[in-house]
């Protein structure tokens, strides 16, 4: 996942542990990786909003 993410070892423990939030371009790069939509990260609640913003910072 961090050569994915083209972060150190530590930097990925960091996003991990939570110490470091994962920024919006990471969690889709890591739904690309993983082959999931964004709001799969989300709870049900939230997960339609963050699909609509991912697609727009992927346009």
């Amino acid at each position: 996942m961090s050569s994915a993410l083209h972060l150190s070892r530590m930097a990925m423990w960091r996003r991990i542990t939570g110490e470091t939030p994962l920024t919006g371009e990471e969690l889709i790069t890591l739904s690309k990786v993983l082959d999931v939509p964004v709001g799969a990260f989300f709870s049900e609640s939230s997960a339609a909003s963050v699909e609509l913003a991912s697609a727009e910072v992927a346009a």
